[in-house]
């Protein structure tokens, strides 16, 4: 194989990895938006929905100090898939069961799993 060609399959991946992430940004934009509504479909008040978005900010702020030096040693390839399928899921369980716990844990996971793959 000639040698421009070698090196234009091995970057071959990059717009495709941007490409995913730019559409997954967008994706998480939207969904940044129903949050709020779900909590409140669920039952709680604006002060409340203000409050567990503090309490879990605050959360993933302490864990997102904590978790870079974990996830040095793993390797990315495996940890961005992984955090999406898992984001994955919990929205879907969110869209089955629209109990108040399981969109407080989505949110949480969302949020935790956001962390990961910035970190």
């Amino acid at each position: 194989m000639a040698n421009h060609l070698k090196e234009l399959y091995s970057h071959r991946s990059v717009p495709e990895l941007a490409a995913s992430r730019s559409l997954f940004a967008f994706a998480q934009a939207m969904i940044a938006a129903v949050w709020a509504i779900l909590f409140s479909e669920s039952g709680l008040s604006d002060s409340k929905i203000s409050f567990l978005k503090v309490v879990i900010a605050v959360t993933v702020l302490s864990v997102s100090l904590i978790l870079p030096r974990y996830l040095e040693k793993l390797d990315e390839s495996k940890i961005y898939p992984l955090s999406l399928m898992i984001s994955g899921l919990s929205l879907i369980a969110v869209a089955f069961y629209k109990n108040l716990a399981v969109v407080i844990l989505a949110f949480g996971l969302a949020q935790m799993l956001y962390v990961v793959r910035q970190s």
